[in-house]
């Protein structure tokens, strides 16, 4: 985490003295909604992204995406001397629509998948024997507002289904998760 802030200086950098670019930067809030083990414990922190389009077709711009985002376990159940939390890895690639009449509106869709770490940390426990990792696929839909030709708002759906952990059962309470992401963003 500590390399984070270093590394997207440097991507930001390294990217805006590009020629004829076709990246894009967001920062959003994640929003856990439903009713599912994400939904009712955890506060979303911040998530970042970078997309490239590499396809355009004059209507449809294709393009891979990575999104990273850092939830943390908001519940009374966990002790104050312990955190728990939830960093989400989200490669994948999407499509979005450049529709001639609405230009300040680019809805997108997308497939991808999803790495999930979670970590504990508490001074009672030993830290190394709490560190669980999921993963599975996802599909997301969004809508972007172009207030110019680089600045964006946008609202982001994502449905993740994650495998089931060993002993746990496979139920929509513990493999579903539905994140709501609002933010901005910047195109190069």
């Amino acid at each position: 985490m500590k390399y984070l802030v270093p590394i997207v200086c440097f991507l930001f950098v390294s990217v805006s003295y590009a020629q004829d670019t076709k990246f894009s930067v967001t920062l959003s809030y994640p929003l856990p909604i439903d009713k599912n083990f994400i939904g009712e414990n955890y506060t979303g922190v911040a998530d970042m992204g970078v997309q490239y389009r590499f396809v355009d077709t004059g209507i449809v711009k294709i393009g891979a995406s990575a999104n990273g985002s850092y939830l943390v376990f908001d519940n009374d159940l966990v002790p104050q001397s312990s955190t728990v939390k939830a960093l989400f890895i989200q490669p994948g690639i999407f499509g979005a629509l450049h529709l001639p009449g609405l230009q300040k509106i680019t809805p997108s869709l997308g497939i991808g998948y999803t790495f999930v770490n979670f970590r504990a940390n508490s001074f009672l426990l030993d830290s190394a024997d709490l560190n669980q990792n999921q993963s599975g696929f996802n599909a997301n839909a969004g809508l972007s507002i172009n207030f110019s030709s680089r600045f964006f708002a946008l609202l982001h759906y994502d449905i993740i289904k994650l495998s089931p952990v060993d002993g746990a059962p496979d139920l929509k309470f513990n493999t579903n998760i539905n994140l709501l992401k609002i933010g901005v963003g910047f195109r190069f």
